[in-house]
Protein backbone atom coordinates (compact mmCIF):
# COMPACT_ATOMS: atom_id res chain seq x y z
CA UNK A 1 0.00 0.00 0.00
CA UNK A 2 2.38 2.18 0.74
CA UNK A 3 4.47 1.73 -2.09
CA UNK A 4 1.54 2.30 -3.92
CA UNK A 5 0.91 5.63 -2.15
CA UNK A 6 4.83 6.65 -2.93
CA UNK A 7 4.86 5.87 -6.95
CA UNK A 8 1.43 8.11 -7.55
CA UNK A 9 2.26 10.82 -5.69
CA UNK A 10 6.29 10.84 -7.07
CA UNK A 11 4.10 10.89 -10.16
CA UNK A 12 1.84 13.95 -8.84
CA UNK A 13 4.86 15.87 -7.08
CA UNK A 14 7.98 15.36 -8.73
CA UNK A 15 7.30 17.30 -11.70
CA UNK A 16 6.31 20.67 -9.96
CA UNK A 17 8.30 20.16 -7.14
CA UNK A 18 11.15 18.27 -7.90
CA UNK A 19 13.25 16.72 -5.56
CA UNK A 20 11.31 18.74 -2.53
CA UNK A 21 8.13 16.84 -4.45
CA UNK A 22 9.85 13.20 -3.80
CA UNK A 23 10.74 13.98 0.07
CA UNK A 24 7.04 15.17 0.35
CA UNK A 25 5.94 11.63 -1.47
CA UNK A 26 7.93 9.80 0.85
CA UNK A 27 7.29 11.30 3.79
CA UNK A 28 3.49 10.92 3.36
CA UNK A 29 3.84 7.17 2.34
CA UNK A 30 6.12 5.74 4.78
CA UNK A 31 3.24 7.75 7.50
CA UNK A 32 0.80 5.43 5.19
CA UNK A 33 3.40 2.20 6.47
CA UNK A 34 3.61 3.46 9.87
CA UNK A 35 -0.17 3.97 10.40
CA UNK A 36 -0.93 0.08 8.61
CA UNK A 37 2.20 -1.34 10.80
CA UNK A 38 0.53 0.47 13.84
CA UNK A 39 -3.16 -0.91 13.57
CA UNK A 40 -1.69 -4.02 12.38
CA UNK A 41 0.51 -5.02 15.21
CA UNK A 42 -2.51 -3.32 17.82
CA UNK A 43 -4.79 -6.01 16.70
CA UNK A 44 -2.67 -8.56 16.96
CA UNK A 45 -0.19 -8.49 19.96
CA UNK A 46 -1.36 -5.34 22.14
CA UNK A 47 -3.59 -2.83 21.91
CA UNK A 48 -2.65 0.91 22.92
CA UNK A 49 -4.06 4.11 22.48
CA UNK A 50 -2.91 5.76 19.19
CA UNK A 51 -4.44 8.87 18.69
CA UNK A 52 -1.66 11.33 20.60
CA UNK A 53 0.78 9.29 18.33
CA UNK A 54 -0.97 10.48 15.09
CA UNK A 55 -1.50 13.50 15.75
CA UNK A 56 2.42 14.49 16.92
CA UNK A 57 3.12 12.39 13.78
CA UNK A 58 0.75 14.62 11.26
CA UNK A 59 1.86 17.59 13.10
CA UNK A 60 5.60 16.77 11.97
CA UNK A 61 4.60 15.97 8.47
CA UNK A 62 2.93 19.43 7.95
CA UNK A 63 5.54 21.22 9.26
CA UNK A 64 7.99 19.18 7.20
CA UNK A 65 5.93 20.16 4.22
CA UNK A 66 5.53 24.01 4.77
CA UNK A 67 9.31 23.94 5.39
CA UNK A 68 10.30 21.90 2.04
CA UNK A 69 8.08 24.27 -0.17
CA UNK A 70 8.36 27.50 1.58
CA UNK A 71 11.40 28.13 3.93
CA UNK A 72 14.51 29.49 2.68
CA UNK A 73 15.76 30.90 6.28
CA UNK A 74 17.74 28.58 8.14
CA UNK A 75 17.41 31.20 10.84
CA UNK A 76 13.54 30.73 10.69
CA UNK A 77 13.46 26.72 10.58
CA UNK A 78 16.18 25.88 13.00
CA UNK A 79 13.46 28.25 15.20
CA UNK A 80 10.52 26.27 14.44
CA UNK A 81 11.99 23.01 14.81
CA UNK A 82 12.90 24.23 18.35
CA UNK A 83 9.35 24.99 19.06
CA UNK A 84 8.17 21.60 17.43
CA UNK A 85 10.94 20.29 19.85
CA UNK A 86 9.74 21.83 22.68
CA UNK A 87 5.48 21.11 21.99
CA UNK A 88 6.67 17.49 21.94
CA UNK A 89 8.43 17.47 25.11
CA UNK A 90 5.55 19.33 26.48
CA UNK A 91 3.13 16.71 25.08
CA UNK A 92 5.69 14.25 26.08
CA UNK A 93 6.29 14.79 29.70
CA UNK A 94 4.93 11.86 31.25
CA UNK A 95 6.83 9.55 29.34
CA UNK A 96 9.95 11.57 29.69
CA UNK A 97 9.34 11.70 33.37
CA UNK A 98 9.17 7.52 33.42
CA UNK A 99 12.27 7.08 31.51
CA UNK A 100 14.35 10.13 33.76
CA UNK A 101 12.84 8.33 36.51
CA UNK A 102 14.35 4.85 35.22
CA UNK A 103 17.51 6.21 34.27
CA UNK A 104 18.23 7.67 37.89
CA UNK A 105 17.61 4.27 39.60
CA UNK A 106 19.63 1.93 37.08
Amino acid sequence: MAVLVNGILNYLFIPKYGANGAAIASLISFFVLFILRTEISSLIWLSFPRAKYYTITIFFIAVSIVMALYSNSRLLSELIWMLCLSLTMILSRKTLSKYINYIKHS
